[in-house]
């Protein structure tokens, strides 16, 4: 499964660290000058990679209340927490 090869940046704290300095902290210090960048797409619809209808302690870490819409279309794969680290 493609989403599959997610699984170290979402669920291995040091593979996420490993990413965000050897790959993301270059990039954006390379283009910290480029007057035609708006902005970045850190990860484009996590919505489609998440669990619906999970319950949490938070707002921040549940789906319930979205029913099934835009959710998990991919496969049903993250939390909401794993998503926001």
């Amino acid at each position: 499964m493609l989403f599959s090869r997610f699984d170290g940046l979402m669920k291995d704290q040091a593979k996420l660290q490993s990413y965000i300095d050897n790959a993301l902290t270059p990039i954006v210090k390379s283009l910290k000058n480029e007057p035609g960048l708006g902005g970045y797409d850190v990860i484009n619809e996590p919505s489609g990679t998440m669990i619906p209808g999970r319950r949490g302690s938070s707002s921040c870490d549940q789906t319930i209340g979205l029913g099934t819409y835009g959710m998990g279309w991919v496969g049903r794969f993250y939390t909401p927490r794993e998503i926001q680290r």
